[in-house]
């Protein structure tokens, strides 16, 4: 089975396991065509992080828009060589409905006999305006098979008029190998409690800062990741004197960060929804679950789904509720080990590369036999 894979999600080397996975142990013969580097909003460039890979890699030059996931446009002979040239069964194309990458695709697929799987995470009920609205109708009647990154996501392409077969699988992994250093540690005196990701509003930082400060004089605040709410905390915590009990611990490189949460006794995903945005998996969850670090998160899109029941759920933005959940785990010891042994084999069983690759291998085998 000859596999194409279109995405802009694998510069970074420790993404790609599920690929690596279908090279080998899923026997495809597979290609990843990656864009070279991609420069984030705020500047910073992201090259294409160089690997020993078991599968074939190409970059393809944008044509316009690089940095746009939406706008991003190949030169159509671009596409056209490489389709020529590796004659794929299946073309993955891990970009929305209403993309230009996923419309192009969609459009050679009248020239080339492959079978087109597509990927969205989109998990609010809108639909796209004018020209982008258009290149969505006419994706979704061309794709074969849609993979969904969460459950509302799956209900949202249904609303939006596609109608074929759906699977809901995560769209990259996590390598157990990678966190099997981390142990669950018992109860700590302070109580570690961590924060992985951006700090920016719609994540909820202030609402885990609220609820923490109450709880200074028992616990640490770790917060790993850059954003526009670092100087504030660092502001607030100064004002409350408790800058002691919180560490601000900026970038750390994904390397680092099983080290990072091996230290904590707690991990918080505290999300909020906003008009054009709601957590659409919560990565860092599936990392701590695999740490054997104890999860809490709020009740923010696909959050619940991730966790199970191998964690604390709160409803987004109650404060009172968070600071409940922390206190509860800070006081029971026993139920915060319970819930790591229990979240390490979610992980292990659902958020691995190997049954990311697995659940994904069924699709091509079933869009292949339909």
């Amino acid at each position: 089975m000859r596999v194409l894979v279109i995405s802009h999600t694998y510069l970074p080397a420790h993404y790609r396991g599920k690929l690596r996975w279908l090279a080998t142990e899923g026997g495809t013969s597979l290609t990843l065509a990656a864009l070279p580097e991609l420069q984030l909003s705020n500047g910073i460039r992201i090259p294409f992080e160089e690997a020993s890979e078991p599968f074939a890699v190409r970059f393809l030059q944008p044509l316009a828009f690089p940095n746009h996931n939406n706008l991003r446009l190949f030169a159509p002979h671009q596409l056209t060589g490489l389709l020529r040239e590796l004659e794929p069964d299946i073309v993955h194309v891990e970009a929305e409905p209403h993309s230009l990458t996923l419309g192009l695709v969609a459009l050679l697929k009248r020239r080339f006999p492959y079978k087109l799987v597509a990927f969205t995470w989109e998990n609010l009920f809108r639909h796209g305006r004018g020209p982008s609205r258009w290149i969505e109708r006419y994706t979704l009647r061309s794709v074969d098979w849609m993979i969904t990154g969460n459950r509302e996501a799956a209900e949202v392409v249904r609303w939006r008029g596609y109608s074929g077969p759906v699977a809901v699988i995560p769209q990259v992994g996590v390598d157990p190998k990678h966190f099997e250093g981390c142990k669950a540690k018992t109860c700590s005196d302070p109580f570690r409690i961590g924060f992985v990701g951006r700090l920016v509003p719609e994540k909820g930082v202030l609402d885990l800062w609220e609820a923490f400060v109450p709880l200074a004089d028992r616990a640490v605040l770790v917060l790993i990741g850059e954003g526009i709410l670092r100087d504030v905390i660092h502001q607030r915590a100064v004002e409350a004197r408790i800058s002691h009990r919180v560490e601000m611990a900026g970038f750390v490189p994904h390397s680092h960060i099983p080290s990072w949460l091996g230290s904590l006794d707690v991990l918080v995903l505290p999300s909020r929804t906003t008009r054009i945005w709601k957590e659409q998996f919560g990565h860092v969850l599936a990392e701590a679950m695999a740490a054997g670090v104890a999860v809490v998160g709020s009740d923010s899109g696909a959050i619940p789904e991730v966790i199970g029941d191998a964690g604390l759920i709160f409803p987004e933005g109650n404060i009172t509720a968070l600071r409940e959940r922390l206190t509860f785990l800070m006081d029971q010891p026993n139920e915060r080990q319970r819930l790591a042994e229990v979240g390490r084999q979610r992980a292990l069983t659902l958020f691995s590369d190997a049954a990311v690759g697995r659940e994904t291998l069924r699709v091509y085998k079933q869009v292949m036999s339909s």
